[in-house]
């Protein structure tokens, strides 16, 4: 499967340029920027309800949280498009909810064009937030002459997400995207189970993925991404086993067996790329004292047609969703199928473990997985897909 690569510098001279051209007087490099970056990630991770409520942060939004987010959306794209999953049209029709600055949008122009899926792009892009959409057209066409993405055709429409008119919002779309914004429509419950809080989302949910593909349900699907945080995360994880009767999963579970990682609290199922930032935020990233390196996400992909009468089950394949994990002697992963979570221990006299390898990557096995704990060569091959 193709990785996706770190974003190039050229983005961060582009964006550059457009926040010099839209936020004006709120624009902010250096100390004032990393001020602001560091607050908006307080919001980020304590309170994302509150996010809604705070449209200053333009520049921190702008110049850090687009091109730190825009990759993550490749991860779940390329992986769909390795298993010949994505159809392939001269224009993909798509809905961006909650669109924000186009970080969702961008990634998957950016992927369509090094995989070559889409020509071009014609995106319906909603959020609460006219500014940030206007910056988002900016960006969208400034990107595309510099060569960084395929054409973007947008449609930008100012209002609330949480409660959309579906006909409107996603009718013949080859894909829905939803990025960083189901968790920040729902205030949080601290003594609701995961179970209880998917049952809030389950409905609003059913609206969007209920009306994408009116007459392509064969192709279309819908993409969330989530923060890699353990709260949202465990509650997509229950959305994801809440969907599973009347819908296909695509990703990023190779299986439809309850959610393994629901079982003990303390774990939670998420994706991240082994990229770095681009060189010019990495020392922005320190500053502000945020990682640089590893970009981490929560995921689902869900088939808007419908459940298939037939599945094709893919007992030889895992998810990867811990790890990897250095130990003396050892590294170890953990891999997810249907026979539930079992630990991989990866020998240092095997070699390096591949870099292919890390949590939300698929890999291939040439034995069913049989125990909670295997070892790498002895009881299981296993090499990633």
């Amino acid at each position: 499967m193709q990785r996706v690569p770190a974003l190039e510098n050229q983005w961060l001279t582009t964006i550059d340029k457009v926040a010099k051209k839209v936020l004006g007087s709120q624009d902010r490099t250096g100390l004032p920027l990393i001020t602001e970056i560091q607050q908006l990630s307080e919001l980020y991770t304590r309170d994302r309800t509150a996010i809604r409520l705070s449209s200053n942060a333009r520049a921190a939004r702008l110049r850090f949280f687009v091109p730190r987010d825009l990759p993550k959306i490749e991860g779940p794209i390329t992986a769909l498009h390795a298993r010949g999953l994505l159809p392939t049209r001269d224009e993909w029709r798509v809905v961006d909810i909650g669109a924000g600055y186009g970080a969702t949008t961008l990634g998957l122009a950016r992927a369509a064009k090094r995989l070559g899926f889409a020509k071009s792009l014609h995106v319906r892009a909603i959020d609460d937030d006219l500014g940030a959409l206007e910056a988002f057209q900016v960006l969208a066409k400034e990107a595309e002459a510099e060569g960084l993405i395929v054409p973007i055709t947008l449609e930008i429409m100012q209002g609330n997400v949480g409660v959309p008119e579906p006909t409107t919002l996603a009718r013949n779309a080859e894909l829905v995207l939803a990025g960083f914004v189901m968790n920040e429509l729902f205030a949080p419950r601290p003594d609701a189970t995961p179970e209880q809080a998917a049952e809030t989302r389950i409905e609003l949910l059913e609206r969007w993925i209920h009306r994408i593909a009116i007459g392509i349900p064969e192709t279309a699907f819908f993409t969330l991404l989530e923060p890699a945080l353990k709260q949202p995360t465990r509650i997509l994880q229950a959305v994801r086993d809440k969907l599973l009767s009347r819908h296909e999963i695509l990703h990023p579970c190779v299986h439809e067996a309850p959610c393994p990682l629901l079982v003990r609290e303390r774990d939670w199922c998420h994706a991240e790329l082994p990229l770095s930032l681009p060189k010019g935020l990495i020392a922005v990233a320190k500053e502000a004292g945020l990682r640089h390196e590893g970009l981490s996400y929560a995921t689902l992909t869900v088939r808007g047609g419908g459940r298939p009468e037939a599945r094709t089950e893919r007992p030889l394949e895992a998810t990867v969703v811990g790890g990897p994990i250095a130990t003396k002697g050892k590294v170890e992963f953990h891999l997810c199928n249907d026979q539930g979570m079992t630990r991989l221990d990866w020998l240092e006299r095997n070699g390096e473990p591949p870099s292919a390898m890390h949590r939300g990557s698929f890999v291939s096995l040439d034995r069913v997985l049989e125990g909670e704990r295997m070892r790498q060569g002895r009881d299981v091959v296993v090499a990633p897909s």
